[in-house]
């Protein structure tokens, strides 16, 4: 990133715990270089806090805000397991190379990978993917409405939007160990809802499944985002699957009696698989078979 070498004075460093509400601030200094930001820090007493570095590829939710009458400029971006607010006395001071950072952050097509040693504890262990994934706390219950409030006996988790299931990696909420990997096909997904989040509080994506339901609590801004996403991605493979079950309905030689195959064409409707005009144009031809 060139010139976005060497230390910038930070007015205020603002890191919160997403996962316990826990809050540092203090001044320092920030520099950045080809794979990382780094956070020199210190408490509102000067006493020296430890070096934080973040990797590019952990950062979501970059954004840039310019000085205004009643703020001064500032940098907020989330990563898995943290917010971050920078603040700085002046525009001139940094503008012009966050706006080149931004655009790298961006805009590059091949970031370079997170190591292991250096990746968020949250993030150790799981296998390498080019999927979404977003933190969360997690909430398994019997069926009933869930409750966003938070719990201590809740767990930490990671989810994954694949294009065939949700990929829940579940860790303790204090050591981070693995308590195991929930796998939910998106068509074992009754239904899907969002809460958005109120004041002071998480939102929420509650899925519900025929025998249990999630409620996947956060305060990530971009949780809204992710609800969309794995609505799309369930729509996908359900218009897939339903195709398939259609395409699997076509009369072959061997095939004795049609009219078996229009009572699954009727369930198939019934159930909402397919649409009114897919049935009657299949049903048509399942009727010139008899």
């Amino acid at each position: 990133m060139g010139n976005l070498n060497g230390e910038i004075k930070v007015r205020n460093i603002v890191k919160t715990k997403l996962s316990t509400k826990k809050i540092e601030n203090g001044p320092g200094t920030i520099e950045f270089t080809e794979e990382a930001m780094i956070l020199k820090r210190k408490s509102m007493l000067r006493k020296e806090l430890p070096t934080l570095t973040i990797y590019f590829v952990s950062v979501r939710d970059f954004k840039f805000n310019q000085k205004s009458f009643t703020k001064l400029p500032n940098i907020e971006f989330n990563t898995p397991t943290d917010s971050y607010q920078l603040v700085f006395k002046k525009d001139k001071e940094i503008k012009a190379k966050i706006d080149e950072y931004a655009e790298q952050l961006y805009k590059k097509s091949s970031p370079t990978p997170v190591t292991e040693p250096n990746k968020p504890k949250l993030l150790k262990g799981l296998p390498d993917s080019d999927n979404t994934r977003f933190k969360v706390v997690l909430r398994e219950v019997a069926p009933g409405r869930l409750s966003t409030h938070n719990n201590k006996q809740d767990l930490i988790g990671v989810v994954e939007i694949a294009d065939e299931e949700l990929i829940i990696y579940k860790k303790s909420v204090v050591r981070k160990k693995d308590r195991g990997i929930k796998h939910l096909r998106y068509d074992q997904i009754t239904s899907i809802d969002y809460d958005a989040p109120k004041t002071l509080g998480s939102g929420a994506i509650q899925i519900y499944l025929s025998s249990i339901e999630y409620s996947l609590m956060s305060k990530d801004k971009a949780l809204e985002h992710y609800y969309n996403l794995i609505r799309e991605k369930m729509n996908s493979f359900n218009q897939i699957k339903a195709q398939s079950q259609v395409q699997n309905l076509a009369p072959t030689p061997q095939e004795a009696n049609p009219l078996e195959s229009l009572k699954k064409l009727g369930e198939l409707k019934d159930l909402g698989v397919i649409t009114e005009e897919e049935f009657e144009e299949k049903k048509k031809t399942l009727l010139d078979q008899i």
